[in-house]
């Protein structure tokens, strides 16, 4: 139930990062850090800004699977990446 559950969220974090492909793709490099003051510090390639988060939720989802199989847990961390990417493609939209 667990590994169902982080498949479902890193196919949901992918779709949410391949619709966010088409929505950015007149910008070459999107910002990945933001100030306190919302202007954007450094950039990155939009591919590789895009799919970081998707990348970083597959490597902790899979060793939370390996390591702490309880469901709470990776609900909670599924829970929080995901919430993560749409603060990210908020902030991205708001900053562009």
């Amino acid at each position: 139930m667990a590994a169902l559950l982080c498949l479902l969220t890193l196919c949901v974090m992918l779709g949410v990062a391949w619709r966010a492909n088409g929505q950015f793709q007149n910008h070459s490099s999107l910002p990945m850090q933001f100030g306190p003051t919302g202007q954007a510090g450094w950039h990155a390639p939009r591919r590789v800004a895009l799919a970081f988060m998707p990348a970083l939720a597959a490597g902790t989802l899979l060793l939370m699977v390996l390591f702490v199989p309880v469901l709470s847990s990776i609900a909670t961390a599924c829970a929080c990446l995901l919430g993560g990417q749409l603060l990210y493609h908020w902030l991205l939209a708001r900053s562009l």
